[in-house]
């Protein structure tokens, strides 16, 4: 979700705390690289539960969300980045998560977003 969709956001976050009953991830995925002094461990976890989403009817074709996770270590020291995403593919985290095993932040969302205009 880019910062022009708050309130969808907040209604992923709000879902995966367990407002309007508990929810469990359809699937989750991880993968972690090492090299050029860098570790990376990247989680998705998928959801099929869209119709906690806050005005899910405005999307078509909508069938899931995942949250991602990229954690880097470079030099002993961690950052942490999340990612939301809704999309009009099954909750499959491994096949959502695919576009992450690109190099670099920017071509992570351009594949992404290629992966998505094939369905």
């Amino acid at each position: 979700m880019k910062d022009h969709h708050p309130k969808l956001t907040e209604w992923i976050l709000l879902t995966q705390a367990g407002v309007g009953g508990s929810l469990s991830e359809e699937t989750r995925s991880e993968t972690s690289t090492t090299g050029h002094c860098r570790n990376e461990v990247r989680r998705c976890w998928a959801f099929d539960a869209i119709d906690r989403l806050y005005k899910a009817e405005r999307w078509q074709n909508l069938k899931s969300f995942a949250t991602f996770k990229g954690e880097s270590t470079v030099g002993g020291r961690t950052t942490c980045e999340r990612r939301y995403y809704i999309s009009s593919l099954p909750a499959d985290a491994e096949s959502l998560a695919k576009p992450l095993e690109a190099t670099g932040r920017s071509s992570i969302e351009q594949q992404l977003q290629r992966l998505l205009r094939q369905f």
